[in-house]
């Protein structure tokens, strides 16, 4: 399985992040800093620091990443968290929506989180019932790669900007 740096560095165009999930690992300990009041700024923004280089270095090279939150509202604590952290990831050059659960019943999506790479490689990320991370699932497929594209496609239209989604 290819790593993240391996996935972004072959990545020639696009690659697109679908995320539905109201809770993630709420064992995370920069999650219980942040709900303790002790993570700052700069500590949320080292979380991602990687994965920010990653996408800083793809985007400059002119592909286009984008995330898409589907969350519901009010907001769990979870996705305030998430929300919160987001600035350092937009600062990479990642674009990154919002979309209320409930403005877009009619929306075709996926039940799993996933990633599109270039509409060829398709990495599903799989949790259990408990929020945690189980493994990726990774699919070369360009029709289906297509198809979840056109799908996020849909919702991101609806998606608000990072900027102007108000928690």
């Amino acid at each position: 399985m290819r790593t993240w740096d391996e996935l972004f560095e072959g990545c020639e165009f696009e690659a697109v992040h679908l995320e539905l999930r109201d809770r993630y690992d709420v064992d995370d300990e920069y999650f219980a800093d942040w709900l303790a009041g002790r993570l700052t700024a700069a500590t949320h923004a080292g979380r991602w620091s990687s994965f920010c280089s990653t996408v800083a270095a793809a985007t400059a090279r002119g592909v286009q990443v984008r995330r898409l939150r589907v969350v519901s509202m009010p907001a769990s604590e979870y996705i305030r968290y998430e929300h919160a952290g987001t600035p350092a990831t937009v600062r990479s050059g990642e674009e990154v929506r919002w979309l209320d659960r409930a403005a877009a019943p009619d929306v075709h999506l996926p039940i799993t989180d996933l990633w599109v790479f270039d509409r060829s490689l398709v990495r599903w990320n799989i949790f259990n019932g408990d929020d945690r991370f189980l493994r990726f699932d990774d699919v070369e497929d360009p029709g289906l790669a297509a198809r979840l594209v056109d799908s996020f496609d849909s919702a991101w239209k609806r998606g608000v900007p990072h900027q102007d989604f108000v928690i």
